[in-house]
């Protein structure tokens, strides 16, 4: 009975020293069309069991309104001349900053404006892969584009 009662009192009092705490995960899942372009982010919180009692909601609404407050639409990529790129979001015109690099990271296009539609002209580039970069309202989104 007494080393019973010493090893909850050891377990007690490590418990109450040390803690047993788990921390909640975040696992990011994207969904990709079939040339390279990032068609959606998910976030799936992976909460640990003390969060579980006491999740809080509202943060993980304000994470998916966060992401879902905006979408983008690029075509046509492939492209041979003019690269369109559309954004909708809750706000009818968001800061939309656009960046264009080549593979070797050099800057080729850069616009700041608060378009809803915007137009590159890819005709003056060389056939191959570039990345756009888009800010929309301090998101920044990655694409692949090819130009034939």
């Amino acid at each position: 009975m007494v080393t019973y009662i010493k090893r909850i009192l050891t377990t007690s009092i490590l418990s109450a020293l040390f803690g047993f705490q788990a921390y909640a995960q975040q696992v990011l899942k994207y969904e990709y069309d079939e040339s390279g372009n990032r068609l959606s982010r998910k976030v799936i919180l992976l909460p640990s069991k003390q969060d579980q009692t006491r999740q809080d909601k509202s943060r993980q609404e304000s994470i998916n309104e966060l992401i879902e407050t905006f979408s983008i639409t690029i075509y046509p990529n492939p492209t041979h001349e003019n690269l369109t790129i559309s954004t909708q979001s809750a706000n009818n015109n968001p800061l939309t900053e656009l960046m264009l690099y080549n593979t070797q990271g050099k800057l080729l296009y850069k616009d700041k404006n608060t378009n809803n539609t915007n137009t590159i002209n890819m005709s003056m580039y060389d056939k191959g892969i570039y990345l756009l970069i888009i800010m929309i309202e301090g998101n920044r989104k990655e694409f692949k584009v090819i130009k034939q």
